[in-house]
């Protein structure tokens, strides 16, 4: 009995290991987007954004202009994946040594094989 418990249990915790989303991955990600928030044009729009978020933003053009400029920030991430799907996670970015609540919380997908932010969730 207790070596299938023990079983079960290394099963349960290497799945849970593979579900999780690549770290590194939606951090580069999110390095993007900064330099998309900046005003970097070396970042396509296209990387950092499914094309779902682009058209319901009304584009490009009309995302790109959508920021307000403001200082630069340190932020850390705090990724969750899905519990009902591996190709989904939920980001916060919380200010660098603050114990503020969430700046800002983002839902991204695995579109093309790659990481895209599908939006953000407004607590509003």
């Amino acid at each position: 009995m207790h070596i299938q418990l023990s079983l079960f249990l290394a099963l349960l915790c290497t799945t849970l290991a593979w579900a999780q989303p690549p770290h590194k991955e939606i951090k580069q990600l999110f390095a993007k987007y900064d330099k998309i928030v900046e005003g970097n044009k070396d970042v396509s729009v296209a990387d950092v954004f499914t094309k779902k978020f682009i058209a319901d933003a009304g584009g490009e053009k009309s995302l790109l202009g959508g920021w307000e400029k403001e200082k630069k920030a340190t932020y850390v991430l705090s990724i969750k994946p899905s519990r009902t799907n591996k190709d989904r996670a939920y980001v916060q970015r919380v200010p660098a040594g603050s114990k503020q609540k969430p700046h800002s919380s983002f839902v991204v997908v695995k579109e093309q094989g790659k990481w895209r932010i599908e939006g953000n969730i407004e607590d509003e």
